[in-house]
């Protein structure tokens, strides 16, 4: 999935610093069940022992920012789902609970799935700032049932999980409200950009793609198949990752184009929510040893904007709950729980000071414009992508 984070209202908490933000917008997008490296790895190299699959993903995480030592959080849990509550909430012990107990969380929000728990939403809101989730082949807000083209999956969309949104009886639209399609005017993520062009742009914005976008395993043929989106190909784990690939050279260039963009005060996190493909014959990074509750496969956490060091990577641990940690130091947000009270923040990743508690308004970041990194791209003007799903 992707998601971008605007943040522009007041923000509790101490002052430890006068710097400035390293941003006040960010965009996350979440994709599906890739390592980081590997046989259907997101960031292979060129030359090395992998196909790049993602030619185009891989040169933006080359010339931004890439957490080579980025994990999930859902290692004895439901998969997908915990890593979608853990991201958002992390508090992934009742989703972990119900599905231990038998319910089968990734196709249900409902009953025992059901999270009760405080969100980054819950704290967005808290402290003035706002948000909005967008969800490819969404057919109307706040939708918790599969599309007939198998498209949409509502256990890709974690604010269904949450009773406070979902079923909140003092705001009843909520959901309707921040929980919406991502198409518009003719252009499948056509709202989430307009969001990014408007004269208050949404602080946190979360996008999932939808099962093509998303290299989703099953895209959406099926795991076996060899039907990926776009052909039948006996390759198609492969060519589900290129798939996504081509979504993301489409993408990035329109929220390049965008006034938060532009202004110099917006990025972009890509990562995915697990690694699937996490066994020491297929993970070249497998670690056995990654403290609970991650899998012992990388995967990729790319961070990509103006305000982002370029070329710079890490082999520091991060999981999920680390982009809760980050946003929560940045904004002056309260931790939810121990877990992200104790995630390293991803600050190594900005041009800026540390990132510390503030308090008082968030002034924009003025940086110049750019649509690609500063540094030439090695790859970037001459990757022949693959077919585009639209």
């Amino acid at each position: 999935m992707i998601a971008t984070i605007i943040g522009t209202g007041q923000l509790g908490g101490s002052v430890n610093s006068t710097s400035t933000p390293a941003f006040n917008h960010i965009i996350i997008v979440m994709f599906e069940n890739r390592p980081i490296n590997g046989t259907y790895g997101v960031v292979n190299q060129p030359g090395g022992p992998y196909p790049v699959n993602a030619p185009y993903i891989t040169s933006l995480a080359d010339s931004y920012g890439l957490a080579k030592d980025y994990y999930d959080v859902q290692q004895g849990g439901c998969g997908s789902i915990t890593s979608y509550i853990g991201i958002t909430s992390a508090n992934v012990t009742g989703i972990d609970a119900a599905c231990n107990a038998g319910a089968h969380c990734n196709s249900t929000t409902l009953g025992a799935c059901t999270q009760t728990v405080k969100n980054i939403a819950d704290r967005l809101e808290a402290a003035g700032l706002t948000w909005k989730s967008y969800h490819e082949n969404m057919t109307r807000p706040c939708l918790n049932s599969g599309t007939t083209d198998h498209m949409y999956d509502p256990g890709h969309n974690p604010w269904l999980y949450y009773s406070d949104i979902f079923s909140n009886t003092t705001t009843p639209t909520r959901c309707t409200d921040h929980v919406v399609p991502a198409a518009a005017g003719g252009n499948m993520d056509g709202a989430l950009l307009n969001d990014l062009n408007s004269a208050n742009p949404s602080s946190y914005i979360w996008l999932t793609p939808n099962d093509c976008d998303g290299m989703y395993i099953y895209c959406p043929g099926g795991v076996n198949s060899g039907t990926s989106c776009t052909q039948t190909d006996p390759s198609i784990q492969a060519t589900c990752v290129g798939e996504g690939d081509a979504f993301v050279k489409k993408l990035y260039p329109q929220i390049a184009n965008t006034q938060a963009w532009k202004s110099g005060s917006t990025v972009l996190f890509l990562t995915w929510d697990e690694p699937t493909f996490a066994s020491s014959t297929q993970c070249p990074g497998y670690n056995p040893s990654v403290p609970y509750p991650s899998e012992p496969c990388q995967i990729p956490g790319i961070w990509i904007g103006p305000q982002v060091k370029p070329g710079h990577t890490s082999n520091t641990f991060y999981t999920h709950f680390s982009v809760l940690t980050t946003l929560e130091k940045l904004w002056g947000l309260a931790p939810m729980t121990s877990r992200d009270a104790s995630a390293t923040p991803m600050s190594e990743f900005f041009n800026t000071s540390p990132l510390t508690l503030r308090s008082g308004p968030v002034r924009p970041v003025l940086r110049t414009p750019e649509l690609l990194p500063s540094q030439p791209l090695r790859s970037l003007q001459s990757i022949s992508s693959p077919v585009l799903l639209r």
